[in-house]
């Protein structure tokens, strides 16, 4: 377990009313990047899009990724890739749609997410903005789509990338338990 107290970076949690009569992140020179992940029963997707530019980056996680650790990933990753771009005295937002997690986490993948922000935040403002789904916000939307995209390519890599959460084992092998019990009974009623 690890404490994750010190946050050098802001976090904004606007509801719908926020969204729709103040809350904006379009801060003159600032770079907004919105973020998503996507789960079909192909793959897990996942998209970092940068608001007001061509630059996108769509990509699969795996089947056994949730959404929640492909939209950390995708905020860990974004996070280093900008770090070593040596940006400096900037705005950089990172627009997602599922708030951080609490300040105790037993998480690597959370963990190495927070450090990476907390290094990018040593010479840049950081913001963390949760997007509320479906609130007609033209750039979110553009970035669900991509997201959902991401979940049709092929995983490169180990599978699966990320440890298996523990709702997720129990629903691997729930179904695996399921389909051999149906096969079973198919079996026997074949046989008599």
């Amino acid at each position: 377990m690890r404490y994750a107290y010190h946050k050098p970076f802001m976090v904004h949690f606007p509801d719908r009313y926020g969204w729709q009569y103040g809350f904006t992140p379009d801060i003159k020179g600032a770079l907004n990047w919105y973020t998503d992940g996507c789960k079909t029963n192909k793959d897990t997707g996942g998209v970092v899009y940068r608001l007001g530019s061509k630059q996108k980056h769509n990509f699969s996680l795996g089947l056994h990724t949730t959404v929640f650790q492909a939209k950390i990933y995708i905020i860990n990753a974004h996070g280093m890739e900008n770090t070593e771009k040596c940006y400096s005295c900037r705005t950089l937002f990172f627009l997602t749609v599922k708030k951080p997690s609490r300040p105790l986490t037993n998480s690597k993948l959370v963990w190495e997410c927070h450090q990476s922000v907390t290094k990018l935040a040593e010479h840049n403002r950081i913001k963390l903005a949760l997007v509320l789904g479906h609130m007609g916000i033209d750039e979110n939307e553009i970035a669900d789509q991509l997201a959902r995209r991401g979940s049709f390519h092929q995983l490169v890599g180990p599978k699966p990338a990320f440890g298996i959460s523990t709702k997720v084992a129990k629903e691997i092998i729930r179904l695996d338990e399921w389909e051999t019990s149906a096969l079973a009974v198919h079996s026997w009623t074949k046989v008599g």
